[in-house]
This record gives C-alpha cells, structure tokens and sequence, in this order.
C-alpha cells in the first residue's frame, strides 16, 4: 500500500539501527487519499512560522516549499 511516515513537517524519521531519532512528532499515513492529505497537511505546518518556532524548527531554505 502507499503510505507514507514523517515527522510534522514532513521530514524522514531518522534510524541508526538502534534510535529513532524525532523531535517533531509523527505522521503516519497509508492509502491515496491519506498520503495525499499527509503531505498537504506537513506542507502547510512547514510554512506556518509560528508553529515551528514554537517546537524549535529551524528550516533551511531547501526545506520550505
């Protein structure tokens, strides 16, 4: 199925092989329609300064759509 995990504004959860490694929550989605509205959704949270200043985000400009 298509699904799709990030963290809230859309980037690859990082594993070593031993930690995960998340600081801003987690998405989880499986099917068209969710996967869709998932990256709409982390979208919208990536341009929305306020809340990601408020969990200490700092994006490069690479990472803001």
């Amino acid at each position: 199925p298509n699904a799709v995990v990030t963290d809230l504004i859309g980037r690859p959860l990082v594993y070593d092989g031993e930690h995960l490694s998340n600081d801003c929550g987690v998405v989880v989605s499986a099917g068209h329609m969710a996967t869709r509205i998932h990256r709409e959704m982390c979208e919208k949270l990536r341009r929305d300064e306020v809340f990601c200043e408020a969990l200490g985000v700092v994006l490069c400009d690479a990472e803001i759509i």
